[in-house]
């Protein structure tokens, strides 16, 4: 089976992508990290090269460092070549870019919502370049987390 290094990649592109849209705002502290979800939904951290049919949880955490509320603060995870979306499991529903520019609703490519609400992307999602949530409001020493699963390769 090939490997690929789709977790840093991924950290590397969503990183560059996040540490730029806070040029303006340095009070918050970011992180990106991957984790490979096993067959009972377990994670572990990324150690290593990923494997074709592994899921991968992307998650990108942000702190208000400051001492004033951030409202609409932009959430993106670049997502790296070969990566195909599962799962967006945060709340708000993230929206989502087939070239990295320009972003839509999630349902953009056809999304399924589970019962809880949770958008469950169908295999034709799989050219989403880029995921963004909106968080609507951090106080001040609070930390939001969002996340998205992905299967490597098809």
């Amino acid at each position: 089976m090939k490997q690929r290094n789709f977790w840093l990649a991924g950290i590397l592109a969503g990183t560059s992508l996040i540490t730029g849209a806070f040029a303006s705002v340095p009070a918050v502290a970011s992180h990106v990290s991957a984790y490979k979800v096993d067959k009972d939904g377990h994670v572990e951290h990324v150690h290593g090269a990923a494997i074709r049919g592994e899921k991968i949880e992307y998650r990108l955490t942000y702190t208000n460092l400051s001492h004033r509320s951030i409202r609409n603060l932009p959430a993106t995870l670049t997502v790296p070549d070969g990566l195909f979306l599962v799962t967006a499991k945060s709340a708000p529903s993230p929206s989502a870019s087939l070239d990295g520019r320009e972003f839509h609703k999630l349902a953009l490519a056809g999304s399924e919502f589970s019962a809880s609400g949770v958008a469950v992307a169908a295999e034709r999602n799989a050219h989403y370049r880029a995921l963004r949530w909106n968080v609507s409001y951090l106080a001040p020493g609070r930390t939001q987390v969002v996340y998205a699963v992905f299967r490597v390769g098809k």
